[in-house]
């Protein structure tokens, strides 16, 4: 069983620079290629206007005593230096994507991590008022073997804004491309592996801060602050446990920040038509259909009311359910999702479909909605029963060929869950895969289900 092999003795733990002090959360998700090799992706959010927090490359701890400084690879390049410089957010945070394929030489149990000198300053929760002085450290423990295993892919930012005096909600909407259970619960923030940040308390526990109640669901991983009372910066980390025919097959540890400010305007309402009762069940070739309505009572700066959906049917499977908002005022808007259940939808677990009602301030609210798809076909649908799908060359540069290829659509998304090429596939003709960066990828049939494949080289 292969551990985290780290020599913390004589690290940069003393080494308490200010202009470090910027790294406010981050997370390690990964999808694995092959028998003994994983892409990985390590996700960081920093301080937007700190140009040493602004980081080219990470050191990423492997788990089987080697480590790998890993480049960014999201937004723009305006340094020209051939490193693209993260994706600016609201609330001056950056998103920050480092990607890195290893490839394993035996199959275990490996923890990948991240251990960063400094956290960001002036976090209330944690070593106040010296939280800077406080390393971060992250992790994502898996197991490998010849059986495909993903973490859990995080589909919502781990910052959220809250107002003192009104109810936070926030989830990160996991979602297993391999239809594993996931769990949740609430731990402290990490310095070390197995080693809490020191003078912790949870949001809910600040020093002279009345009782209010801090609730997750396990299953779901919704979390519900009753009533934030002081304004400031509040950590707290996820810990999600992935499991498959009751043994666990990974666990990652994730930091979500809090932003609670002053303001008078109420969390956005959010309904939907049939209200939400349970996990409900559904067949292949039903349609789900949803009616949501969102809106605020008050409403600062003119800015307009957003409803969105998360759950990873958009992500990982060819068909995906459609969701079409109108915004009736910037106080209100109404949105109408459908989902049409296919053979692919069909897995032990429930999904969860989340939504999310924001009004122009970030200030969120969730609603969260299971269904599980039962292996059973309508009278009125045939069954659609897969031809394992077979690739080659894989590894590829320029084109793939799909052994017995038939005409039906196809789509390609990139170890991140982003969908980054669509098609139709022909008899006899392969698929284009130039445009696509060096990588691991999977690619999915209609009809036949999905394979993963590793791209070489770089854009032509």
């Amino acid at each position: 069983m292969k551990k985290l092999m780290l020599c913390l003795l004589g690290l940069t733990i003393l080494r308490f620079s200010a202009s470090a002090s910027h790294n406010r959360t981050a997370e390690i998700t990964y999808l694995q290629v092959d028998a003994y090799t994983i892409d990985c992706s390590l996700v960081t959010y920093t301080n937007a206007i700190s140009t040493a927090a602004s980081r080219d490359s990470l050191e990423l701890q492997w788990g089987d005593g080697t480590s790998t400084w890993i480049h960014r690879v999201n937004g723009p390049d305006a340094d020209n230096n051939s490193i693209p410089d993260g994706e600016i957010l609201a609330n001056n945070y950056q998103r920050n994507v480092y990607r890195a394929q290893h490839r394993y030489a035996d199959w275990g149990t490996y923890t990948i991590a991240l251990f960063d000198d400094n956290r960001q300053q002036g976090i209330v929760t944690l070593n106040p008022p010296n939280s800077d002085h406080i390393p971060m450290y992250v992790e994502t423990e898996f197991v490998l073997g010849p059986e495909l295993n993903h973490s859990p892919q995080l589909l919502q930012a781990p910052v959220d804004i809250a107002y003192a005096g009104r109810r936070f909600v926030h989830t990160p909407v996991a979602f297993d491309p391999d239809g594993d259970s996931t769990s949740y619960r609430l731990i402290r923030p990490q310095m070390m592996p197995d080693q809490d940040v020191p003078n912790y308390s949870f949001p809910n526990q600040v020093n002279g801060a009345p009782p209010s109640a801090l609730v997750l669901d396990t299953e779901t991983g919704l979390l519900v602050w009753e009533v934030p009372t002081w304004t400031g910066v509040y950590s707290i980390a996820y810990e999600i446990t992935s499991h498959r025919n009751g043994q666990v097959r990974g666990r990652l540890i994730r930091d979500l920040i809090i932003i609670v400010q002053d303001g008078e305007w109420p969390l956005p309402s959010l309904d939907v038509a049939p209200p939400p009762g349970g996990i409900q069940s559904v067949e292949v070739g039903d349609t789900v259909r949803l009616e949501l309505s969102a809106n605020v009572e008050e409403f600062p700066f003119n800015q307009e009311l957003v409803l969105s959906t998360r759950s990873g049917l958009d992500d990982f499977f060819q068909t995906r359910p459609s969701f079409d908002f109108t915004r009736v005022s910037d106080r209100e808007g109404r949105a109408s999702f459908t989902w049409i259940v296919e053979q692919e939808h069909v897995r032990g677990q429930p999904y969860d479909l989340v939504f999310r009602a924001q009004d122009g301030t970030e200030l969120a609210n969730y609603l969260v909605l299971r269904y599980r798809v039962e292996g059973i076909v309508s009278a009125q649908r045939e069954p659609v029963v897969p031809d394992p799908i077979r690739i080659f060359p894989n590894p590829a540069s320029d084109w793939l060929v799909v052994e017995g290829a038939r005409t039906a659509s196809y789509l390609i998304w990139d170890a991140g869950g982003r969908i980054v090429q669509r098609g139709r596939l022909e008899p006899g003709q392969p698929i284009g895969i130039s445009g696509l960066v060096a990588g691991a990828y999977f690619l999915r049939v209609e009809g036949r289900g999905s394979q993963a494949f590793l791209k070489n080289g770089g854009v032509r």
